[in-house]
């Protein structure tokens, strides 16, 4: 439903596509810093912050919660500027 526009899976085609699809209103999260993103004078922009404390909560469940499979896409997922960490190992 709120999809995380700069994680890389799945790739930027798949997800912009639903993210088109939606009918619902639309909702994205990113970790952009706010100079990062493109300002649209038709969005509203909600701003949440988090404390270190809860910021390496938050890391470290997303990291005990990630699975072989979800290691594997990324692995395979092109480096900016660089190949697959896959290939790139070997």
């Amino acid at each position: 439903m709120s999809p995380w526009i700069d994680f890389r899976l799945p790739p930027k085609d798949i997800k912009l596509a639903a993210v088109e699809a939606q009918k619902h209103r639309r909702f994205v999260k990113t970790h952009l810093p706010v100079d990062a993103l493109v300002y649209s004078p038709n969005a509203k922009y909600i701003y949440m912050a988090a404390t270190a404390v809860t910021s390496c909560g938050a890391s470290t469940n997303h990291h005990a919660m990630g699975n072989d499979a979800m290691y594997d896409a990324l692995e395979q997922q092109p480096r900016p500027g660089g190949p697959a960490a896959r290939a790139s190992a070997g």
